[in-house]
């Protein structure tokens, strides 16, 4: 009963994409204007789209193997975020 999509890391927050009858999104962006983009076109219109986003900027903006430490960083960042979030999603799940 769960769908997945996964945008990427920049600016790839595919909401539209899922069907509208869905009880809960779980949105993870990484830029505001992301989220501003999303609200100012009306895809969250009668859907319930809990948004996370990890605080500050990242360290890359694309998987880079030849960053190996950007790429943890970024990942250690992203999973403080979606810890801090974790007890909220439990609360609407």
């Amino acid at each position: 009963g769960f769908f997945y999509l996964d945008g990427g890391i920049l600016n790839n927050l595919p909401v539209a994409h899922l069907p509208q009858n869905l009880d809960l999104i779980i949105a993870i962006y990484y830029e505001e204007m992301t989220r501003v983009f999303f609200e100012k076109e009306g895809f969250q219109k009668g859907r319930n789209i809990f948004y996370i986003r990890p605080p500050g900027d990242l360290p890359i903006e694309s998987f880079d193997y030849a960053n190996a430490k950007g790429v943890r960083e970024t990942y250690e960042i992203g999973l403080r975020a979606g810890e801090k979030a974790l007890r909220r999603i439990e609360e609407l799940i």
